[in-house]
């Protein structure tokens, strides 16, 4: 597949001062290039399909997903969304 520079559809239509526009199979055909780079240093992987790309994120092989935990700030309880793993045993 050719990449479209879309640059290049203002040269081909400045001369004549008319709108630019832009063919939407072109904006598709770009839309289904562009993909994650896969992560090498082991945080996410990824899952792409046609309707787009999926990231699953791990800590030393567990699942992470967004935890909630409680804090205290300046003595007021509070809550905190964090990215972590379920709590597991210390060994």
């Amino acid at each position: 597949m050719k990449l479209v520079i879309f640059k290049d559809y203002l040269g081909n239509n400045s001369k004549t001062g008319s709108p630019v526009s832009i063919k939407a199979d072109d904006l598709d055909r770009n839309f289904k290039m562009c993909f994650l780079l896969p992560d090498d240093q082991g945080i996410y992987k990824i899952s792409s399909t046609e309707q787009g790309s999926n990231l699953y994120f791990e800590a030393y092989g567990l699942a992470a997903t967004w935890q909630e935990i409680d804090i205290c700030v300046d003595g007021t309880p509070k809550k905190m969304m964090v990215l972590g793993t379920d709590p597991y045993e210390n060994t």
